[in-house]
Order: C-alpha cells, then structure tokens, then sequence
C-alpha cells in the first residue's frame, strides 16, 4: 500500500495568449502488486484519485480510479552467467 500527493496544474494557450490555468490537488491511496524474478518484474498499481477541494474549485472534472501496469528491469543487476 502507498498513499501519494499530487499537484496538477493545467494551462490553455493558443498562440501567445493564455486563456486558463487550472489547478488541484489530490491525495491517492494505492495498492501495488509485482511478480517476476529479481531481474525481470510485471508490476500493477490500482487506487483512487480523491480531490481535496471541489470541481468547481478546481476547473477541471477528474476520474475518481487509476490503474497502471508497467514492467520493471534491473540492469546493473545483470551480469554474465545470470539468468532472467
């Protein structure tokens, strides 16, 4: 498990004029899971995305759920004679 704040911050500009800037911020509880050898591991991250202050508040909409997946490599772990 993994709690985690983030900051996000977006601006609308077109050609030299900015017309917006968004902000907000978010705490996010996840659970993380990986499988794999001490080289090689596949691993997935699911949680939810809680805003700290309203939509209105923060000028942008924002899904509640995440899920990522990703695969992770050692490579100053692998050495000749090693095997995945």
């Amino acid at each position: 498990m993994s709690l985690r704040a983030a900051r996000v911050r977006f601006r609308e500009s077109r050609g030299d004029a900015t017309r917006g800037d968004r902000r907000g911020h978010f705490l996010e509880p996840a659970v993380s899971v990986r499988v794999g050898t001490a080289h090689l591991q596949f691993e997935m991250q699911s949680g939810l995305s809680l805003p700290l202050q309203s939509a209105e508040a923060r000028g942008f909409e924002a899904d509640p759920f995440f899920l990522s997946m990703g695969v992770r490599v050692r490579f100053n772990a692998l050495r000749l004679g090693d095997v995945l």
